[in-house]
């Protein structure tokens, strides 16, 4: 059992660590941006393996872009709201 403050406690705790990271690293992309990229990457590579679709960067980024919607849309965290902006500078 635990106590409902504590999950709040913690998510609060997980957001400062992650913002003091990215600032300790000095890294101008946060690690979720990395790691959908990798995502797209991965599955873009993928659908040639295994539907022998031609890979191109049109569709890794359209993959990219769909998939930070998707985080946009089920992040409950503000910071993300300025996220979508940026998902948009993509053409």
């Amino acid at each position: 059992m635990f106590a409902p403050n504590g999950l709040l406690c913690a998510e609060g705790i997980q957001d400062q660590l992650i913002s003091n990271l990215n600032t300790m690293l000095h890294i101008s992309f946060a690690m979720d941006r990395i790691i959908l990229i990798s995502w797209a990457i991965w599955n873009t590579c993928s659908e040639f393996i295994f539907r022998d679709i031609a890979p191109s960067l049109y569709a890794c980024r359209s993959r990219f872009k769909d998939e930070l919607q998707w985080l946009v849309h089920r992040a409950k965290i503000k910071s993300y709201a300025t996220l979508s902006d940026w998902a948009e500078s993509f053409r």
